[in-house]
């Protein structure tokens, strides 16, 4: 009776094992964190600031105001500043970025924010930033971010996640640049 059982076994085993689909297609079909940036080139997707944007949308119109985003970034700028000084000190910072853009990582970082360069973040450092943000996701112009205008595109003919970064840090570096050069024309005095 065993030595009928076994191959039986044996048989229904390997079909089961023939019939999962390869690693990489698993990976691939699935929604989960496992997807990479090579999956996605091509993709239009969503930033952590967009997706913070969006959270912003308090009458869930779909599109989200320059006064909605000042609301929503003046208060998560006060739920953040702990010992309530009227600035995000990095550690301060830091929280502000994993609670609100879900790293400590995500773009646009410190930085970014810090226009004089004094290592902590102003209130109206913080709602200048929000202000330069909406004013280049706001494609047409009008005032308010629509879902796509929140959307960007990832791009470069199958390029690796360090230089999807790379083109990220670029951009950040025109930022500061410009920050640089406005901090120039204004005799060294903050933005």
């Amino acid at each position: 009776m065993t030595r009928k059982i076994f191959p039986l076994l044996a048989a229904i085993t390997l079909s089961a094992c023939a019939s999962q689909p390869e690693p990489s297609a698993r990976r691939l079909a699935s929604d989960g964190p496992t997807r990479t940036l090579q999956d996605l080139n091509g993709s239009r997707i969503a930033m952590p600031v967009g997706l913070f944007l969006t959270s912003l949308d308090i009458d869930r119109d779909a599109r989200v105001s320059r006064t909605e985003v000042s609301d929503g970034a003046t208060e998560s700028f006060e739920a953040s500043d702990g010992n309530t000084d009227g600035y995000l000190r990095a550690i301060e910072f830091v929280a502000w970025s994993r609670t609100y853009l879900g790293s400590e990582y995500s773009m646009p970082g410190r930085l970014q924010f810090d226009h004089d360069q004094d290592g902590r973040v102003s209130r109206s450092e913080f709602s200048a930033t929000f202000d330069e943000v909406v004013r280049r996701l706001d494609t047409d112009r009008n005032g308010t971010l629509t879902r796509a205008e929140l959307l960007v595109e990832v791009s470069g003919g199958g390029m690796d996640p360090g230089a999807i970064r790379a083109q990220i840090e670029a951009e950040m570096r025109r930022t500061m640049q410009g920050r640089a050069r406005e901090m120039c024309r204004r005799g060294g005095r903050g933005i």
